[in-house]
């Protein structure tokens, strides 16, 4: 999981918006079934983290 926070983290550094993040795993999802959508889930929780935070630093309180 810390793993997922990271990767969301470091998108929303280079740029990203939420929904181009939120998109690209829907499109993961479709693509890659039933394995891909159990992390989807991780990716959720951690854009929803960082929203809450300053996307500008890096939240170390993780669930």
């Amino acid at each position: 999981m810390r793993r997922l926070f990271d990767r969301v983290h470091d998108a929303l550094q280079s740029g990203a918006t939420g929904e181009e993040i939120l998109e690209a795993v829907d499109v993961a999802a479709m693509m890659g079934g039933g394995p891909t959508i159990m992390y989807s889930c991780g990716v959720y929780e951690a854009h929803e983290h960082f929203e809450v935070c300053d996307s500008t630093r890096y939240c170390r309180t993780l669930r």
